[in-house]
């Protein structure tokens, strides 16, 4: 992964312009991104994260079911849980064949 504009060396460090999102932040996040490995993870991530998401943010979950889960349940209660806190889930990609039981949920305001 490269940032647009990096050339030469610059393109040898891809994070040199990212910086990491603290509390004191008072800009709104283009996007959260988050790992869940249980649906009722996330009502309390979107709900810690909601007065910085503004009408254009995206909320970008790495869903992954656990050992037992039965994934495309998983992933339709992850889906329901984004409904439920007022989110329009956008697009479900599952990681398949490389990631097992793993998919990349995305879903705005």
């Amino acid at each position: 992964l490269m940032m647009e504009g990096t050339k030469g060396t610059e393109a040898l460090q891809p994070w040199s312009n990212i910086r990491l999102w603290s509390d004191s932040d008072a800009q709104p996040l283009d996007a959260l991104v988050a790992s869940v490995k249980e649906a009722q993870e996330v009502v309390p991530l979107v709900e810690r994260f909601r007065q910085y998401l503004h009408e254009t943010s995206k909320v970008i979950l790495a869903a992954t079911a656990r050992s037992g889960d039965v994934p495309e349940v998983f992933f339709n209660e992850c889906v329901n849980e984004l409904r439920s806190v007022g989110l329009k889930p956008l697009e479900m990609l599952t990681l398949e064949p490389h990631f097992t039981g793993s998919a990349v949920i995305v879903a705005a305001n």
